[in-house]
């Protein structure tokens, strides 16, 4: 009786440690086929406009902008030209500035109707960073390993986008783009640390794609302003430092003052990404 009640209580015991551990691997099992499970798909030209004047508007109430229209330099023709595309007219129609004395009503309006225009802009600003940037990208890499413009998720779950993907076939490196546009007048930390967070969850996603197999998805954060881009140095430092302790993977920040990356050579931004990878702590 004594050496029954013992083996029982082995069993038991040992049953319940069993049953710990194959949770955790159960779970474990849960993750890796929640991973294998990601897909991307292309961004539509409309889901783009969305997507940087979603941004843009970001851009306009946490950093303050609020140039005059005419401030905001609009996408050159020879930065779009050598893609293909037009540029995109803007159905925003020109603000009246000239106020009805009667009703007033221009007068006020013109304050909303100026940050639209403002919005805008910078929408189209930015779309024509990430038609630059993917005709650099271009000149190094064949055109079926560019993807511009991709949402990285689950059919029925949560997605994340990213500008650019480029997936070169005869390498063991990927690189995850996003291209951001801060204003030099303004700390710019807010915009670094969420574009941070979000490519590493990018690059997290990635890795984990079927068709990813042994790949290292590099995720690298492109920031452009008109002003000194050292000014950015801190801001950049201090959030990489932040996000060191929490991201699985810490992003390449490269950036650029405007009309210096309108010049870039491709080859010149992938030994920025080189560089930067060494630099990383």
């Amino acid at each position: 009786m004594g050496l029954t009640l013992m083996g029982l209580t082995l069993t038991v015991f040992g049953l319940s440690g069993w049953s710990k551990r194959q949770k955790v691997q159960d779970r474990r099992d849960d993750i890796e086929l929640d991973k294998l499970s990601v897909e991307f798909t292309r961004l539509t030209q409309e889901e783009k406009e969305e997507k940087a004047e979603t941004e843009a508007n970001d851009l306009v109430q946490e950093q303050g902008v609020d140039h005059e229209a005419s401030a905001v330099v609009a996408p050159t023709n020879d930065s779009i030209s050598s893609t293909g595309e037009q540029p995109r007219e803007d159905p925003l129609p020109k603000i009246n500035h000239q106020a009805d004395q009667s009703t007033g009503q221009a007068s006020q309006n013109a304050p909303f109707e100026r940050r639209q225009v403002t919005v805008r802009e910078l929408r189209d600003k930015m779309l024509a960073f990430e038609i630059e940037l993917t005709r650099k990208l271009s000149t190094i890499f064949k055109s079926d390993e560019i993807f511009a413009g991709v949402r990285i998720g689950r059919t029925n779950g949560p997605a994340l986008e990213a500008d650019v993907y480029v997936r070169p076939a005869m390498s063991h490196d990927a690189y995850a783009f996003e291209v951001k546009y801060v204003d030099p007048k303004v700390s710019p930390r807010p915009v670094i640390a969420r574009a941070l967070t979000k490519l590493a969850l990018v690059a997290d996603s990635l890795n984990g794609m079927r068709n990813n197999a042994n790949r290292d998805v590099i995720p690298v954060l492109v920031l452009i302003t008109k002003g000194d881009p050292k000014i950015l140095d801190d801001a950049i430092l201090t959030e990489v430092a932040a996000a060191q302790k929490l991201l699985p993977r810490l992003p390449v920040a490269l950036r650029y003052r405007e009309d210096v990356f309108q010049n870039l050579t491709g080859p010149e931004m992938m030994e920025g990404i080189r560089t930067g990878l060494k630099n990383l702590p």
